[in-house]
């Protein structure tokens, strides 16, 4: 049996609009990475770039802020490596954008400090007030 998918029905529809929105927060970008290796992922917003970059060291699970440098932020992401996870509770500031607050939440999984990461991340603008 043939079947036949009228696409001229489609074509006729207005592409959809989806916003997202948490908290009072607008959804700007959200999604997963896996990356190629253990070393840092590279995030650009507009002219905004974001760099998680991966350590280890004898200490415990930490997050620790690097000076911001021509609008580059590199946050240090230390023994982010438990394949349970290992994230942010609450989204993070991380500076504006179009006049309004950036903030990202994020949780990492990985089997071991060499392996590669996975990342699922979501970046969120405003104040955060329902």
């Amino acid at each position: 049996m043939a079947y036949s998918f009228n696409t001229s029905a489609l074509a006729a529809l207005a592409p959809l609009q989806v916003k997202l929105q948490t908290a009072g927060f607008e959804v700007l970008a959200n999604g997963t990475v896996i990356t190629a290796n253990s070393t840092n992922l590279e995030f650009f917003i507009d002219n905004i770039k974001l760099v998680f970059a991966f350590q280890t060291d004898p200490g415990g699970t930490r997050l620790e802020q690097g000076p911001v440098l021509n609008n580059e932020l590199t946050l240090f992401l230390y023994n982010f490596n438990n394949p349970m996870g290992s994230g942010t509770t609450a989204p993070l500031e991380i500076g504006s954008i179009r006049g309004k607050r950036l903030w990202v939440s994020f949780a990492v999984y990985s089997m071991s400090p060499d392996s590669p990461k996975t990342v699922h991340y979501t970046f969120l603008l405003g104040d955060g007030k329902s």
